[in-house]
């Protein structure tokens, strides 16, 4: 009996649900054995609260590899309280098969939102204008590396306890945030191209990451009424064991 196909689902961090207003939440699915994109046939998607009550379900929107579901204002009004244990439900549909998919979610009064830009890491690095993939522009792939390193950062603070959307200072973010981000960049062109000054400029970041992370001084809003209290300042994000990783883009310098 031949082995089903295994497909996995590209979830990079919560889904951010912001309250009273309609936010649109995206999935795609790649072939466990290629590691191409796979274009489902059809989908639907459940919004479940921390109860697992189904507050929203219906159609997914197909284009190509990507499914889309908007979740409504309506679903989730400003009445509600927040909450970091909702959960996406998709069912897709790919050849005859369904297949589940589950990512969780989280209700928040507003989204995260990354603090460093394209043009903060051209300030430091002009010669990133070089990189380029014959597809993408030299700012698509920084804006990559980017996206790559704050969704790096999402993660690592809901791992150290600490809700991103609860963060009210998010410049304190920005040196960590630049910092990922270029190490990322010269991580994969040293290695795409073999140059040894951009394996140290890796190197140099991957550290400038860590210092800056343990460093971490922000303000939290711990009871979640949106501002932070004289008790909420300053606070810190722990040190933890750097284990770098390499992003999967790759580009050529021109």
């Amino acid at each position: 009996m031949p082995q089903q196909t295994q497909y996995r689902p590209r979830f990079v961090a919560p889904y951010w649900l912001v309250r009273g207003r309609d936010t649109t939440i995206e999935l795609e699915i790649y072939d466990d054995e290629t590691g191409l994109a796979v274009a489902p046939t059809s989908g639907t998607c459940s919004i479940l609260d921390d109860s697992a009550i189904v507050l929203q379900t219906g159609a997914a929107t197909v284009a190509g590899a990507r499914l889309t579901f908007t979740v409504l204002a309506a679903t989730v009004p400003t009445t509600l309280a927040l909450e970091d244990s909702w959960q996406a439900r998709w069912a897709v549909v790919i050849g005859a098969v369904t297949y589940t998919f589950i990512n969780s979610a989280a209700l928040t009064r507003w989204e995260p939102v990354a603090p460093c830009t394209v043009p903060d890491l051209e300030d430091l690095h002009s010669d990133i204008r070089h990189f380029r993939t014959p597809e993408r522009t030299w700012q698509a792939v920084a804006a990559a590396s980017l996206r790559t390193a704050w969704n790096d950062i999402l993660r690592r603070l809901v791992r150290d306890g600490r809700r991103p959307d609860l963060v009210v200072s998010p410049h304190a973010l920005f040196d960590v945030h630049r910092a990922r981000a270029l190490h990322r960049l010269f991580n994969d062109a040293a290695t795409t191209l073999g140059e040894g000054r951009y394996s140290e400029q890796a190197k140099t970041y991957a550290a400038e990451y860590e210092e800056h992370y343990a460093g971490l001084s922000f303000d939290y809003d711990f009871d979640e009424d949106g501002v932070a209290d004289d008790t909420e300042q300053g606070e810190a994000g722990e040190a933890v064991l750097f284990l770098g990783t390499r992003d999967p883009n790759r580009w050529w310098y021109q």
